[in-house]
């Protein structure tokens, strides 16, 4: 078959979809597809008046199916691109390709705000008429999924696989340090949870290695150099801006992985099928702390099976929870190469690209 995959980023811009993108074209290739990548890469810009171009483009390629990568921020700053109903509407019109569309986002939840409320309304209302023309819809959690159907919208979960999965060797599984313990994160948006727990760590007594691995804005990083002055038995550093490869080297050194996602008033957030961080980790086979919201879906994320739970809303409780579990390192590698083995068999690149070859072929 013919692709066209539409993205806003495109490999090596520092973006989730973006990887994204660039993990698809290469899985497709190697199942023998011809696939021409459109992006915002400066001659072309993703908006509506290159509508006649990008139509144009498909019909060249002669693409069977056109993969567009939705996250409707990547294309309208309030996440309502209007542009997009039009898009399909032509594709669908004037070329014999089908739209398959990847959400990678859906819109806001209900929110007391009404400016939020508008913009939810805004991008419910584009979702619903871009949808329209698709013919197959894959998101990235049960929630996503739950939401397009009340929409009338009928999509396929597909879980988010690791962003760096070409760099990742073959590992027998957590080796845990007995001496001095090496923990980190990577992917935690606002740390400021995670230090009030290790300043707690500390006071515990627990003597390791922290590392906040990747770039973080300005505010965060003076937030984590005043904690470190602060601290004696944990010794923290900061990787900074990384490659993708460097990223997985210093993921490699970890002995457990801790993702403090945010979990919303209303339930939304926590571990989750869309993060490519806690994939990567479930791939490296490291054991994973993190939290759990209305985005943990409990038949695939299992307590103290293939991840350890956290309390978002208590410093205390999540302290010692991390505490007593990173004692017991029998526990800690069960959980480390249980998350590989839902990897391997839910997450992984090849068995994505399976999944939508026979979904495609069903709906061709």
């Amino acid at each position: 078959m013919k692709f066209t995959i539409i993205t806003r980023y495109y490999h090596p811009t520092p973006d989730g979809i973006g990887h994204h993108s660039g993990y698809l074209n290469q899985y497709l290739i190697e199942a023998g597809h011809a696939v021409q990548v459109i992006y915002d890469d400066g001659i072309i810009s993703l908006e509506e008046k290159e509508i006649g171009i990008l139509v144009n483009k498909i019909k060249r390629h002669k693409s069977d199916w056109v993969i567009f990568q939705y996250n409707g921020y990547s294309y309208n700053r309030f996440g309502a691109p209007n542009w997009l109903t039009k898009l399909y509407n032509r594709i669908h019109h004037y070329t014999p390709a089908k739209v398959c569309l990847i959400i990678h986002e859906t819109f806001i939840r209900e929110e007391k705000s009404l400016k939020l409320r508008i913009y939810r309304f805004l991008q419910q209302r584009t979702l619903r008429k871009a949808s329209k023309y698709a013919n197959l819809i894959l998101t990235t959690t049960h929630l996503y999924e739950n939401q397009l159907t009340e929409m009338g919208r009928k999509s396929q979960v597909f879980f988010t696989p690791s962003n760096f999965e070409n760099y990742i060797e073959e590992l027998d599984g957590p080796k845990i340090s007995k001496e001095r313990l090496k923990i980190g994160t990577f992917g935690n948006r606002d740390p400021k949870f995670l230090l009030e727990v290790i300043i707690r760590l500390e006071a515990k007594g627990l003597i390791c290695d922290f590392e906040f691995i990747g770039n973080y804005q300005p505010k965060y990083i003076k937030q984590i150099k005043d904690i470190t002055k602060k601290l004696n038995s944990i010794k923290i550093s900061r990787s900074g801006k990384l490659t993708d490869s460097n990223i997985v080297k210093h993921l490699a050194t970890l002995d457990a992985f801790i993702l403090l996602e945010p979990v919303t008033e209303d339930g939304g957030g926590g571990l989750n099928t869309k993060s490519g961080a806690s994939a990567t980790a479930l791939c490296m086979g490291i054991p994973i702390f993190s939290t759990k919201g209305d985005f943990t879906e409990p038949n695939v994320f299992i307590e103290n099976q293939n991840y350890i739970c956290l309390d978002h809303n208590d410093v205390e409780e999540s302290t010692s929870i991390i505490y007593n579990s990173l004692k017991d390192h029998h526990q800690l590698i069960e959980i480390g190469l249980n998350g590989k083995k839902l990897y391997e068999t839910s997450f992984a690149w090849k068995q994505y690209v399976n999944r939508m070859e026979i979904l495609m072929k069903k709906n061709g």
